[in-house]
């Protein structure tokens, strides 16, 4: 199977290289000056059990790169539309887009821009970060879950309907992902033509813990609980995860900021479990000697996905008449903090 990794930044360059060096092969659609660096000296990554450099085959222009069966998008969710332009003349029915953006709007944002390609959704947890173009130093975990939003014309069995799913992100073993009935079908979009455990086949024998979830939305809904607590707190207090633990006051914050997020999941049809706010605490002890990814983005003078973490659910909020007066003040303190002021 032929795959094309959609940058090589913190996250695609992790697990794109790790591809690559498993004997994947993988191609990178990369930025000029991620490509002249991949280019120059490959792509390495320094993990603290092993550092390692591939020389994949690259290019700006994916018209010039092997014909993927599979693309994995890997850039920020605010480069979304660029990308799916830039791809337009190598998507068609046998191509599959499997992303892994945070938040929980990409694919319903995909299938407006390119309609009638598969997806598969994806959920990375993972700690890296860019020290220099072309060189990735990862320092915790590196696991993905895969899943389907929707079938179209599968029919699950009453077991299948049962089952439970066990998923393991990078924040701890999540838990059983309970089945929630009553939950609106998503818009049908057609079905990959690329099987999910060819797919966890491929992450795994790359040494990359690989969760199929018959659930995804709502796995994607968990990461985004912590997403929208601990990457703009590590900004706010401008220190790690772990201070942000370390007050009582501030785990109420943390509770108030993921009761909003509840009740925008619920109204999207997807029911979090009542305890998901202790369990987002919960999970950061593993990591709590981390910064985050909006941290390092603010650091390194980047734009931060706030818009699509704290800013959706204030907006999505709006749209369905839920208050999120907490999300809301985070939401501006960030703004200020990173961005210009508009002129």
């Amino acid at each position: 199977m032929n795959l094309m990794m959609v940058g090589a930044g913190a996250v695609g360059g992790f697990y794109g290289a790790r591809l690559v060096k498993a004997g994947v092969p993988c191609s990178f659609l990369l930025r000029p000056q991620t490509l002249a660096a991949v280019r120059q000296k490959g792509l390495s990554v320094h993990s603290v059990d092993q550092s390692f450099t591939v020389h994949p085959t690259a290019s700006g222009d994916p018209r010039d790169l092997p014909p993927p069966e599979l693309i994995i998008l890997s850039v920020k969710r605010y480069d979304l539309d660029e990308v799916i332009a830039q791809l337009q003349p190598i998507l068609g029915p046998q191509t599959t887009l499997l992303t892994l953006q945070n938040g929980v709007d990409t694919e319903a944002r995909i299938r407006e821009l390119a309609p009638g390609i598969p997806v598969i959704s994806g959920v990375a947890y993972i700690y890296s970060r860019v020290a220099e173009p072309a060189v990735i130093e990862h320092y915790k975990k590196g696991a993905v879950a895969i899943g389907c939003l929707s079938l179209p014309g599968k029919v699950k069995s009453a077991q299948q309907k049962d089952a439970t799913v066990k998923a393991r992100g990078s924040f701890a073993k999540l838990g059983e992902l309970r089945r929630q009935p009553a939950r609106p079908t998503a818009p049908a979009q057609p079905t990959p033509s690329i099987d999910l455990q060819a797919v966890k086949a491929l992450f795994e024998g790359a040494g990359i813990p690989c969760q199929v979830s018959n659930d995804i939305m709502r796995t994607k809904w968990e990461k985004m609980c912590w997403n929208v607590v601990f990457n703009p707190l590590t900004v706010l207090i401008n220190d790690r995860v772990s201070k942000a633990l370390a007050h009582p006051e501030m785990r109420a914050m943390i509770r108030l900021i993921v009761e909003e997020a509840v009740l925008v999941a619920r109204a999207e049809g997807v029911e979090l479990d009542p305890d998901i706010a202790d369990k987002v605490i919960q999970w950061s002890q593993e990591i709590r000697d981390i910064h985050t990814s909006m941290f390092d983005d603010w650091k390194a003078g980047r734009r931060t996905e706030i818009d699509y973490l704290n800013g959706y659910l204030v907006r999505r909020g709006l749209a369905l008449g839920i208050r999120t007066p907490v999300n809301e003040v985070v939401c501006a303190l960030i703004k200020t903090i990173t961005e210009p002021a508009p002129t």
